[in-house]
């Protein structure tokens, strides 16, 4: 069922007897009417009127990133001489939230996005282009940091095909707001309505974000503005029941929150042993009150709601020395390289153990700032990328060597990120960068669903030999004669290691193990018992 609500004014000094007539347009084609309705109108007064119409739902097509399906509502006012006509653009989506996860149109997704500071004025034309190259970073979402932003952007991304999430315009400093002025509250609800009236006919819109890192030390957890956040929360909630609302970098206040918001959870330097401190969500992390509203100070994701962390990774320093954990004694060179560089890595472990983790929504901070939006010349935004890829295979050990005769183990994080189940083959092998004369293979075959999860092992056996191979170690995803994803990295075979020739060995080795390294050496040795022998 279609139901439009008009609401219409008579401006005039008259009473107005009026005609309101819609039909819906797929481009210029009629293929839906409204019922017509008859009004009647003293000076100054409003109505409120609703039409609706049976639409077949077979004959509907559904709003995508994929696909964004937009049609025109076309309204017709007739009175007396006077004739009003206005066309609204729209589309048909339905978002939802059940436990972990988000569904769009039914189908699981995970939120791959992005966000930016708010931009100088730009056209639509500009908006369009900016919009389509952030979708070539494999982004499907993207939140209007601190503030809602002109609605020209919602026109472009509902063309374009990009989810979108309005953010409220108060953001990072509860110090400085009246927290105690009823006013204060009052006028934040006022602009919380007006964004939702004005923007909640845009397709693309499918979460509603109260604010931005409101969270502090006087609007700390378990305070009374905790519970009037929670207020604002429901206030959203009954104007716009149709979309699921986040408090960015806030948690959940008072349990209101549909999706839980958190940023900055696993940053460097404090955070050292990359890539494996990717992997930080199997144990609670403590989070202050004045940082974010939880329940529980001890923060592990009960997956009872889904999880965006819509900033991570800003890694911001004044000084190389911190980057260092990254780049080495290179990050003196330049303090502007090795901030990218540094951001650029742990942007690709983070997001992938983020994947792996099945977060809900994920967004590091952030790639304009690596330059221009294009994956040439933006490091950050070809990290995104590369780790954002709907359909991937990711080797989660950084080792990139092995001895010839050995057995080389691997973990693939393996997912499938588009709205479609995948049946195909994964591929992993090594291969001779001189000629790709192939040197060890291995795969298995993938069935996947939508926003599907594997965590698998392959093991490679390395060919014998003694001579040092410079290789390439290759992963792909095929379907059919089609390779829908493939990545490379540089691998070396070295020879197995062998010991230089010994004088006579007397080994004290109570464990056997170092004894067992000789004989596999076939080095002669006198095992002692004591070291008086």
């Amino acid at each position: 069922t279609l139901a439009v609500t008009y609401t219409v004014t008579n401006e005039s000094g008259e009473p107005a007897q009026a005609v309101l007539r819609g039909a819906v347009l797929d481009g210029d084609r009629p293929i839906l009417s409204l019922p017509e309705k008859r009004l009647s109108l003293e000076p100054g007064k409003t109505a409120v009127v609703q039409a609706e119409a049976q639409w077949n739902d077979r004959q509907v097509r559904l709003w995508s990133p994929e696909q964004p399906a937009l049609y025109f509502l076309r309204t017709t006012l007739v009175a007396g001489n006077s004739q009003d006509v206005r066309r609204d653009r729209f589309g048909f989506r339905e978002i939802t939230v059940k436990g972990p996860d988000f569904y769009l149109n039914g189908v699981p997704r995970h939120l791959l996005a992005s966000s930016a500071w708010p931009m100088p004025p730009r056209t639509h034309a500009e908006i369009v282009e900016f919009l389509r190259r952030l979708k070539t970073a494999n982004i499907i979402a993207f939140r209007t940091h601190t503030q809602p932003w002109r609605e020209v952007w919602y026109q472009a991304a509902d063309e374009v095909g990009l989810c979108m999430i309005p953010e409220g315009a108060v953001w990072n400093d509860d110090t400085v707001y009246r927290l105690d002025d009823p006013r204060f509250w009052e006028n934040w609800g006022n602009h919380l309505i007006a964004m939702v009236r004005n923007l909640r006919n845009h397709p693309s819109v499918i979460m509603w974000s109260l604010e931005n890192e409101f969270c502090g030390s006087r609007a700390a957890a378990g305070t009374v503005y905790e519970a009037k956040l929670a207020d604002l929360g429901r206030l959203v909630k009954r104007e716009d029941p149709t979309r699921p609302i986040t408090y960015e970098s806030d948690g959940d206040p008072g349990g209101v929150a549909d999706v839980v918001g958190l940023h900055y959870p696993n940053e460097p330097p404090h955070v050292r042993l990359w890539p494996d401190d990717a992997y930080w969500m199997d144990r609670p992390r403590f989070f202050s009150k004045d940082w974010i509203f939880l329940p529980n100070p001890n923060f592990l994701w009960d997956r009872k709601k889904p999880l965006y962390i819509g900033e991570y990774l800003w890694y911001p320093a004044g000084t190389p020395a911190d980057y260092t954990l990254i780049c080495g004694d290179e990050a003196y060179r330049s303090l502007s390289w090795a901030r990218n560089r540094a951001k650029a890595a742990t942007w690709r472990w983070q997001t992938v153990a983020y994947r792996h983790y099945g977060v809900s929504g994920i967004s590091p901070w952030c790639l304009v700032e690596g330059g221009p939006v294009d994956l040439k010349q933006n490091e950050l935004m070809a990290a995104q990328a590369w780790a954002m890829q709907p359909l991937a295979a990711y080797v989660r050990e950084e080792f990139r060597r092995a001895y010839a005769g050995s057995t080389l183990t691997l973990h693939l994080e393996i997912f499938n990120d588009t709205p479609k189940s995948f049946n195909g083959i994964l591929r992993v092998g090594l291969v001779a960068k001189a000629g790709g004369k192939p040197l060890a293979e291995g795969g298995m075959p993938l069935r996947l669903s939508p926003a599907a999860h594997l965590d698998r092992e392959v093991s490679l056996a390395v060919p014998a030999g003694r001579d040092r191979i410079e290789a390439l170690l290759r992963v792909s995803i095929e379907q059919g004669q089609r390779r829908v994803f493939a990545d490379e990295r540089a691998f070396t075979i070295y020879p197995p290691p062998k010991l230089p020739p010994l004088p006579e060995i007397r080994l004290y080795d109570p464990a056997g193990t170092l004894a067992k390294l000789f004989d596999s050496q076939h080095k002669p040795f006198v095992a002692i018992k004591a070291f008086e022998e």
